[in-house]
């Protein structure tokens, strides 16, 4: 018999300001969401028959306001292996670029907005998938 697992897709985007800060939200804090109170990127899952590119502009609409990204081109992605591979989800990394004060920004979902330069990256509560990532390959996500 063999057993099939869900794997989630997702589409992220790390938005990076001309000071080479990176913009993350803090997720909420609710018992049932995974990674509640970390610090994260834009994005959310990849719907049916969206591509991850449509992905992560329309989570940009829906989860930012007042803000213009450029140059949004996809980085590498990142697979999240879960307990018994179920609910597994491979995310799709995008890198954009903003130029506006954070003040600016309205965040539709999550505590708040946050910018942080690669060196305190190392110490937020960001995913380890995610803060390895981006450590280990610095010199792709600054300008």
């Amino acid at each position: 018999m063999t057993t099939l697992y869900k794997i989630n897709s997702a589409a992220k985007v790390v938005l990076v300001n001309p000071k080479n800060k990176i913009l993350l939200y803090l997720r909420d804090n609710k018992k049932n969401l995974r990674y509640s109170g970390y610090w994260d990127f834009i994005g959310g899952r990849i719907e049916y028959g969206e591509s991850a590119f449509e992905t992560i502009n329309r989570e940009i609409k829906e989860e930012l306001k007042n803000i213009n990204i450029n140059g949004i081109e996809k980085m590498c992605e990142v697979y999240f292996r879960r307990e018994n591979r179920f609910n597994s989800c491979n995310v799709h990394l995008f890198k954009g670029y903003f130029d506006c004060p954070i003040e600016s920004i309205k965040l539709t979902e999550g505590q708040r907005l946050g910018l942080f330069s690669l060196e305190q990256i190392k110490d937020i509560r960001l995913p380890k998938k995610y803060k390895r990532t981006i450590l280990e390959t610095k010199e792709k996500w600054i300008r």
